[in-house]
């Protein structure tokens, strides 16, 4: 088992903004083991000064498709039916990507054939080293609703509760219904969300309208992705049931400056704007409310790479999040949206040591998430090696 004593850091306090200067972080194996003074030297372990550097938390994109393409270049080319070998690749590459911006946590929203699951599988073996993956395998969504593609179709009240049944016992960690256009009764909504929480299962849900994020709150979903419009009814409703939003701002904003580069045709562009519009009047809303708030980026849809949680946490910024509250999004309460709360999010003994150093301290700049030194994730400490890949994305259909 690996044993580091990281001294000479300033470590933020995620809950209160508050910095433990001088401090040294001890890690044993996966977790942290202890926090103490800098001076209170650990001889038995591997020394790693960290020299005055500032200490949070690893950043999470609680919304990706693990597994698809991210590049611009091939939003009109994009295809669900690439061979597994070339997903692959493409997937190791996403990965790299995430884990050098600082990213130690990712929830693929939805993958082709189950492939996120497979991947995390590999993960987990320590075949290859990425973020840590939770995966909820197929989505489900009504007959040929929204990207039922890449998921499973159901109908009917007891279709819906075996269709949960089946992705948990494919490894699902979580359950993903789409519900925009609507598709679903609120009986089959509710249904899925009953039974995924028989399982201890959170469930997402896709949901772009008032009228669907209505639904989703009555049947008590865990995360509304993409969530707008919503009122000060609705807000209220988040609050009492402790619904989370992963409202991918930064994906709304991306794709109406240009949507030559993402998957919308000309004809959808007011859909989307009018999307935008809504985040922008009622995201403030959510944020001067307590709402908790969950950085996701769709990313793996162009025109979003996996280092675009930075672009989501500086847009929630600007709209009104004071910075350690963004930063709250992006790391304590998305972990809590994947899931893990109890492990990841914090920098506390007992918690996975899944962290990132920084030459400066991000509260009085956010842009310094940009300049990450150290990586740690689960107590494999990582170089960032800013492999630098081009624009060019790797494809084939075969």
């Amino acid at each position: 088992m690996k044993k580091y004593y990281l001294p000479n850091c300033n470590i933020l306090d995620i809950t209160t903004g508050k910095w433990l200067k001088d401090k040294a972080i001890l890690i044993e194996g996966e977790l942290i083991t202890n926090i103490v003074a800098s001076n209170e030297i650990e001889r038995s372990f591997e020394i790693v000064d960290l020299e005055g550097s500032w200490v949070l938390p690893g950043l999470v994109d609680a919304h990706v498709h693990l597994c698809h393409e991210g590049g611009h270049n091939l939003a009109r080319e994009f295809s669900y039916a690439e061979s597994d070998i070339y997903a692959t690749l493409r997937t190791a590459k996403n990965l790299t990507i995430a884990l050098n911006s600082g990213i130690t946590l990712l929830r693929d929203a939805g993958s082709f054939k189950r492939r996120g699951i497979k991947i995390k599988k590999a993960l987990d073996e320590g075949i290859f080293v990425g973020p840590k993956i939770i995966s909820c395998g197929n989505l489900l969504t009504s007959p040929e609703g929204h990207v039922h593609e890449i998921g499973k179709e159901v109908r009917g009240v007891e279709n819906c509760k075996k269709a949960v049944r089946r992705e948990i016992r494919n490894g699902a960690d979580f359950v993903k219904v789409t519900n925009d256009p609507i598709g679903l009764s609120i009986e089959e909504l509710k249904a899925i969300v009953e039974e995924a929480h028989k399982f201890r299962k959170m469930v997402a849900c896709h949901a772009f309208t008032e009228e669907s994020v209505q639904m989703a709150l009555d049947a008590n979903v865990d995360t509304i992705e993409h969530g707008a419009p919503f009122n000060k009814e609705m807000v209220e409703q988040m609050k009492r049931q402790k619904t989370i939003i992963v409202p991918t701002f930064y994906c709304a904003i991306e794709t109406c400056r240009d949507i030559t580069k993402s998957l919308i045709k000309k004809e959808e562009l007011p859909t989307f704007e009018q999307w935008l519009e809504d985040l922008k009047c009622n995201l403030p809303m959510a944020i001067n409310s307590g709402v908790k708030i969950a950085t996701g980026t769709d990313a793996g849809n162009p025109p979003l790479e996996f280092d675009a949680v930075i672009g989501e946490i500086k847009s929630l910024e600007n709209i009104g999040a004071p910075p350690l509250q963004a930063l709250q999004y992006a790391t304590k309460y998305s972990a809590e949206a994947c899931g893990l709360g109890d492990r990841y999010g914090e920098i506390q003994k007992g918690k996975n040591a899944s962290l990132i150093v920084l030459p400066k301290n991000p509260l009085s700049n956010i842009d310094v998430l940009h300049d990450v030194i150290l990586v740690i994730k689960d107590g494999i400490l990582i170089n960032p090696t800013k492999l630098g890949y081009p624009n060019t994305s790797i494809h084939h259909r075969g």
